[in-house]
């Protein structure tokens, strides 16, 4: 009976230790459970946006060099010199525009290091070193976030695409995209509807030119063109229609970076210099005097010279099937005369009035197989496409892409 009692109290004694035990334990959890969640860590900063964020800045003032502008931050005429010098392959720095910052670091007296925004996507940095000066060509450092555009033109292509948010670069963007599907200087009609997919870009904080767009389409008389962004195993970055097929056509819809029509081609219309109905096979482009006029594709110049009532006129043969020509100009381009080869793009003359013209404009007509074609009817043939190889990634890419667009 002792036994039992015995067992019975050694019993009791182990389930009260182990009890106290747990308890003891589930306090102490208790106790080191924090309150509340720890904060979040935020996202470190680009080293290129903070070393930005660390200079100081310098902006050309009305009637400043570049000389004196760097004098007034404590760079002498001597190393002026170098620096202009070290950096004339990358930027010529005695062309700084008035507006535009300059931004530099200071160790002690000196400064070692200097940036400048050559345009919207690159800077030039220069370092001082024992050695001298070094320049080199960077990136400049921006942030970005995914945007979207859309409207419908009641008015015109800009009033209604800043309506749409979209600035005027964007919207011009938009028609250098489509420039070899659609003539934005006669085509564009009211009822015609557009969206785009396109990158902002900040720059310490702020809003800056915005960045590459990536899926474009507009509904043109019904017709939609659509052009994807595809960045092809060379590091090319071009734009495709929805079967693969290059945006890039062997020659642009226009001459003229979006100007405005005053007449079409016709078979027949009144001359108003020799006072009667005569052929037009061309398309006519109002400009304002000294425009620049591109060659529509890539050719030899055949002719540059003054030819009667087409006035100062070029014409640049193609190919073994096209040639195009450009009559009343003002002036020609530097360096262009007969047997010089063209690019498509390349600035080729500028606008003028010169022969029977009442007043400034580009007279533009395509020959096919030596006869005159409708400009804005023709099918004209197209770049490269997409490769086999990259065939899957580019479907994968623009099935994402269109997603963004509806």
């Amino acid at each position: 009976m002792k036994k039992i009692l015995f067992i019975l109290l050694l019993i009791g004694a182990a389930v009260f230790y182990f009890s106290s035990v747990n308890s003891l334990d589930t306090e102490i959890v208790q106790v080191d459970q924090p309150d509340t969640a720890p904060e979040q860590q935020k996202d470190p900063i680009d080293p290129a946006i903070a070393l930005e964020q660390s200079l100081k800045t310098y902006t050309i003032e009305e009637g400043d060099t570049f000389a004196t502008a760097v004098e007034t931050f404590g760079i002498g005429y001597g190393d002026m010199l170098n620096i202009v010098s070290s950096s004339q392959y990358i930027y010529d720095f005695t062309s700084v525009r008035l507006g535009r910052d300059l931004r530099y670091r200071k160790k002690g007296e000196d400064v070692t290091h200097l940036e400048y925004d050559i345009d919207n996507d690159d800077k030039i940095v220069v370092k001082k070193t024992a050695a001298g000066y070094t320049a080199k060509k960077e990136p400049i450092p921006y942030t970005y976030k995914e945007a979207y555009g859309e409207g419908t033109i009641l008015a015109s292509l800009f009033v209604d695409g800043n309506k749409a948010g979209l600035s005027d670069a964007l919207i011009l963007d938009m028609a250098e995209i489509l420039g070899w599907s659609i003539d934005f200087a006669t085509a564009v009609q009211e009822g015609d509807s557009f969206k785009v997919a396109y990158k902002k870009r900040f720059r310490n904080g702020e809003e800056a030119s915005h960045g590459e767009v990536y899926a474009l389409a507009f509904t043109n008389m019904s017709k939609t063109h659509t052009a994807t962004l595809f960045p092809d195993t060379e590091g090319n970055r071009r734009y495709y229609d929805p079967d693969g097929n290059s945006m890039v056509r062997q020659f642009l819809k226009a001459p003229l970076r979006y100007s405005r029509i005053t007449s079409g081609f016709a078979y027949g219309r009144f001359h108003p210099v020799i006072g009667k109905n005569v052929p037009h096979l061309a398309i006519d482009y109002a400009a304002p005097r000294g425009t620049p006029i591109l060659a529509t594709a890539d050719g030899s110049v055949t002719m540059s010279r003054y030819n009667g009532g087409f006035g100062n006129f070029i014409d640049i043969k193609h190919n073994g099937i096209y040639a195009t020509q450009y009559a009343h100009l003002s002036a020609y381009a530097k360096g262009i005369r007969p047997g010089v080869r063209v690019a498509q793009g390349d600035v080729i003359g500028y606008v003028g009035s010169t022969g029977w013209s009442t007043g400034p404009h580009l007279h533009y007509q395509i020959k096919k197989y030596g006869q005159l074609v409708n400009p804005l009817t023709i099918e004209l043939p197209a770049g490269d496409p997409v490769t086999e190889e990259e065939r899957s990634e580019f479907e994968r890419l623009k099935q994402d892409y269109t997603k963004k667009l509806k």
